[in-house]
């Protein structure tokens, strides 16, 4: 497959963020398709892991501001980021709850992220 060829196949599944930097990226380059390495290249300087990155040590300290579906969001955007047992995800998950779901749902003992998730929610809407 050409080089340019890729670079718009990746393109077209963009979205969000990703999106916005491509347009930008193409009117800086007038719209001229570059390699598929140096595209690459850009794409991993601009979303890629940065020198003080540690995605561990922000599920850690996640908390929940606003709705479970919020805190689900994010805990799962870190969380594809680090390898973790599930027994130490579901802990990390649960202890980021604000007090009274958290206390709510550890009553349950879930043992997936998933069962966590369905008893927050049954107490977010109780």
């Amino acid at each position: 497959t050409p080089d340019n060829v890729k670079v718009k196949f990746a393109s077209i599944q963009l979205s969000g963020k990703a999106l916005m930097w491509h347009q930008s990226f193409m009117k800086g380059r007038d719209r001229v398709w570059p390699g598929w390495g140096k595209y690459k290249g850009a794409i991993a300087a601009r979303f890629g892991r940065q020198p003080f990155d540690d995605p561990l040590a922000e599920l850690m300290k996640l908390k929940q501001q606003g709705s479970v579906e919020q805190y689900q969001e994010s805990f799962d955007a870190l969380l594809n980021r680090v390898e973790l047992p599930i027994n130490h995800a579901v802990s990390c998950f649960l202890s980021g709850f604000c007090d009274e779901i958290q206390n709510a749902v550890r009553m349950f003992k879930p043992q997936t992220i998933h069962d966590a998730y369905y008893l927050a929610k049954l107490q977010e809407i109780a």
